[in-house]
């Protein structure tokens, strides 16, 4: 049912998160997440409590300690496999090779769940104009926002369980 899905966005970088909202606010309300937030086992709680998340994008962090992610990412999953919902994670250039291998082991305890690779070349940047409108740099060798929450707003539309990867490259230049 359109409009019906709880979608979290996990540790998005800023102004993509923006561009995600936009995108996928069509499925349903969308809240952005960090995984700080599941270091406190009450805010967790909380959090449980006030929503069944049907469908979650992560950012795979290219560098650091990635903990939190993973928790955040195994406590939510249970109402995402009660929805038969999916999980898009974002991979850039630069996320080791073991933090995609995790991600894609997820599909062996939920295979119920629709899980779904992105990995991108480098994000073009974006900023606010002065009417308060989202514009995406014309950056060449880089992929556009717009082109990224769309690509995630169709893979989270198909709901197809199983694990799936898609690249997306630069090859669009942004008029």
């Amino acid at each position: 049912m359109p409009g019906s899905r709880e979608v979290v966005l996990l540790d998005p970088p800023d102004l993509v998160d923006d561009y995600l909202t936009v995108r996928l606010t069509a499925l349903g309300r969308v809240a952005r997440v960090t995984s700080r937030a599941f270091d406190d086992t009450v805010r967790l709680e909380e959090l449980l409590d006030r929503t069944v998340v049907t469908d979650l994008v992560v950012w795979l962090p290219s560098t650091g300690d990635d903990t939190l992610v993973r928790r955040a990412v195994e406590a939510l999953m249970a109402g995402v496999a009660t929805s038969g919902g999916s999980v898009v994670a974002l991979a850039g250039p630069t996320v080791p090779p073991e933090r995609v291998d995790w991600f894609r082991s997820l599909h062996d305890a939920y295979p119920a769940v629709q899980l779904h690779l992105l990995r991108h070349d480098p994000l073009a940047g974006a900023f606010w104009d002065c009417r308060g409108e989202l514009q995406t740099l014309a950056t060449q060798g880089n992929v556009p926002l717009p082109v990224l929450a769309s690509a995630v707003a169709d893979v989270m539309t198909e709901r197809t369980p199983g694990f799936a990867e898609t690249t997306l490259t630069a090859t669009q230049e942004i008029a």
